[in-house]
């Protein structure tokens, strides 16, 4: 089978194994398959019987959209905006009834890393890096207690404040999937309430909660990475990503293995 790649025209994918897909393209290499690459949108799409959207941008260009459907199946064409007010489940509005704390970021994926690091943009807001406010995120107490100039910014969302808490520590979700290949991971950390890969203290394996399943489905992700927690009952979709880095925790001799195969199933 061949499989084809569509990167953006300023994006060098081949050869770096930091995201996800760079294990799992070796795997189906490994299987026989070939697989090409792509940068940018060509005239004509290159004969593939399998093609992966894998635009590192929090919103994937039309112009990639509309290439990308001339294949007979592409994963995730249907993934075209993971903005956190598009994707979280705790995103506030002004007539939001929350009286609790609440937490600043950026609407963009990855604080628009991608987007700074292609040169897309000239000027983003952090919201890590607000003025008063050295911590990783900016929380408040209230949404009411936001700065107007913050809560009116349109580069940034306010959320809900929702950790979730197990014992002594902290913990948050991870649910990677491919096809129907998947492994979720509930990580946890006593460094504070923003669980990151560094500082984990342990992890374990977790099931998928059906509301995470429906997400996915009314969102069109085949792959990809959902983060979220549950939160006095309530299962919380706090980000999702179309191009997501290799996971932190894993079983590295055969995650990439399965989830080759859970692509490879998308067409067979």
């Amino acid at each position: 089978m061949h499989i084809h790649v569509i990167t953006h025209a300023l994006d060098d994918f081949d050869g770096h194994d930091h995201y996800m897909l760079a294990p799992i393209v070796a795997a189906m290499r490994e299987d026989g398959h070939t697989v090409s690459f792509g940068r940018g949108v060509e005239e004509s799409p290159p004969p593939a019987d399998l093609a992966i959207m894998h635009v590192d941008l929090t919103v994937v260009p039309p112009e990639y959209r509309e290439y990308a459907a001339q294949f007979p199946r592409c994963a995730n064409l249907a993934v075209d905006d993971i903005s956190k007010r598009r994707i979280s489940d705790a995103v506030l509005t002004p007539d939001s009834d929350w009286t609790g704390r609440v937490m600043v970021k950026a609407n963009l994926n990855c604080s628009g890393i991608p987007e700074r690091r292609r040169g897309l943009v000239s000027r983003l807001r952090n919201a890590s890096a607000l003025p008063g406010k050295p911590a990783q995120y900016a929380t408040y107490r209230s949404f009411a207690a936001v700065p107007p100039a913050i809560r009116d910014d349109p580069e940034l969302i306010v959320e809900r404040f929702v950790p979730e808490k197990v014992g002594d520590f902290f913990t948050c979700r991870f649910w990677t999937f491919s096809g129907e290949a998947e492994r979720c991971t509930q990580v946890f950390t006593q460094q504070g309430p923003i669980v990151k890969a560094s500082g984990l203290s342990h992890f374990e394996y977790c099931e998928v909660p059906e509301a995470m399943r429906e997400k996915r489905a009314q969102l069109g992700f085949d792959y990809g990475k959902f983060d979220f927690v549950i939160h006095d009952g309530e299962v919380i979709l706090l980000d999702a990503n179309k191009t997501p880095g290799t996971p932190p925790v894993s079983n590295k001799s055969q995650w990439p293995i399965d989830y080759a195969r859970g692509l490879i199933g998308l067409v067979e």
